[in-house]
């Protein structure tokens, strides 16, 4: 039963708890996957990073990681994840939200994501126009999505996407 779910900024005192869950959630071929292969060459912002807790369980969790694309300054989102039985609750979404709102506040021009776009777009996400972002390795290019902070960004969303240094 969900008693008194509470949002915060995540720290480094919480890594293990979200590293045990992103190994429940995405099993061992997450660390094959482009976004977290990419992910391994940065670090996350612990500033834009949050936790969601129900009393004193931890039950979700997003996390951002600086990126550039060209002369861009951009988030990548993700992982995200949610305990099972705080699913279609509203915790991903308002995780995404505050990750973004904080990208925003750090002066990102965009938000950047591989992931389901049957989930992504009711947040606001947009699919990325074919091959304009490139990853260091192989990405399934219909799962790339983009979070327009900037207007018109999409008109320079184009390149490589590389790991930038935490502001």
């Amino acid at each position: 039963m969900i008693t008194n779910l509470i949002f915060f900024p995540e720290t480094a005192d919480h890594d293990s708890t979200i590293c045990a869950m992103h190994a429940e959630a995405f099993g061992p071929g997450r660390f094959v996957r482009a976004a977290m292969l990419l992910r391994e060459q940065g670090t996350h912002d612990l500033s834009l990073s949050f936790l969601c807790a129900d009393g004193e369980k931890i039950v979700g969790s997003v996390r951002m990681m600086p990126i550039s694309i060209e002369k861009i300054k951009g988030y990548m989102l993700g992982p995200i994840v949610v305990h099972p039985l705080y699913r279609n609750k509203g915790i991903g979404k308002k995780l995404i939200q505050m990750a973004i709102k904080g990208a925003r506040t750090k002066g990102s021009e965009v938000v950047v994501l591989v992931g389901d776009a049957d989930y992504y777009t009711k947040i606001g996400f947009q699919k990325v126009p074919f091959k304009s972002l490139l990853f260091p390795v192989p990405v399934n290019p219909q799962r790339v999505m983009f979070y327009p902070i900037e207007n018109n960004i999409v008109e320079n969303l184009k390149g490589v996407i590389r790991c930038r240094k935490v502001d």
